[in-house]
């Protein structure tokens, strides 16, 4: 998706700039589902919309705050509002379409009865809402990366020393995938660049894991 100008009439461009975001928001999910450690992570739903998404990662913040940057918070109300907005301005009824051309000014919320702006500025104006929330949300992904791989860490060193075994845990990486079109490439060939961050840590057991814990406890007490 593009800033330069080159819009994907208007609407079109919009709905690309929500779903790249849902896309984010539902990576984070199945991060975070890893770092809770109370039952075996299962994958989110593919098909949650960006309200839906944003809402789930909401619910986990306000559980697991440990999972989470201080700015979560703010970026997440962020998303709601702009989701908000979308819905409307998409499901707008137009209440006087010329019948000969197909024209319309007058557009309204069906459920709140709510005047939308429809025009190609309003639209514009909110894809670039949703493509700043992504690229910001990108950041937020990344720490919560960090933060999830901190407790899974965590409790493999807490099990090595349980168990007297070496433990590989699994850890999460954001996935990003960066679709580029044909024109923007140089060769007339669109793709889709996906970057995938591999490779597990070996925890060996200590035998001093609990007692670290206690420490810490003891001083923060």
């Amino acid at each position: 998706m593009t800033r330069k100008g080159d819009w994907v009439g208007d609407v079109g461009h919009l709905t690309l700039a929500d779903s790249a975001l849902s896309e984010l928001l539902i990576d984070m999910l199945r991060m975070l589902d890893y770092g809770h450690l109370s039952a075996m992570p299962k994958e989110p739903d593919p098909g949650l919309t960006t309200r839906q998404a944003a809402r789930d990662v909401q619910r986990i913040r306000e559980k697991y705050p440990r999972l989470f940057p201080d700015d979560a918070d703010d970026w997440v109300s962020e998303v709601l509002d702009v989701a908000e907005e979308r819905n409307e301005l998409l499901h707008a009824v137009s209440r006087n379409r010329c019948i000969t051309c197909g024209t319309a000014t007058l557009f309204e919320h069906p459920r709140t009865g709510k005047l939308i702006d429809r025009s190609e500025e309003a639209v514009q104006a909110l894809t670039e809402k949703l493509l700043d929330l992504r690229e910001r949300g990108g950041e937020i992904g990344a720490q919560i990366a960090s933060l999830v791989n901190r407790q899974i860490i965590l409790g493999a060193m807490l099990l090595a020393d349980d168990t007297g075994e070496t433990i590989v845990p699994e850890t999460v990486h954001p996935n990003v995938v960066k679709h580029t079109c044909g024109d923007c490439n140089g060769d007339g060939r669109a793709t889709a660049e996906v970057t995938i961050q591999l490779g597990n840590v070996e925890i060996d057991p200590t035998g001093h894991t609990k007692a670290l814990l206690e420490d810490i406890r003891k001083r923060k007490g």
